[in-house]
């Protein structure tokens, strides 16, 4: 999928994909010439993490 793709897909703009595939939050495939690629299944897998947020066992902000 391309990143305009993901970005109709996931109702987020194509600037929000890079960022996010750049942080490592969306896994991508960089090609020759520069442009990313991103594979239907590691997209689903990736909303399902963010969808859980964070394991209990990380610490949150201000110790608590």
């Amino acid at each position: 999928m391309t990143a305009d793709q993901v970005a109709e897909v996931l109702g987020m703009s194509r600037d929000w994909v890079y960022e996010r595939a750049l942080a490592g939050d969306l896994p991508s495939y960089k090609l020759p010439g520069g442009k990313r690629r991103f594979l239907y299944s590691e997209l689903l897998e990736a909303v399902r993490r963010f969808r859980q947020g964070p394991p209990e066992n990380v610490w949150r902000l201000g110790g608590r």
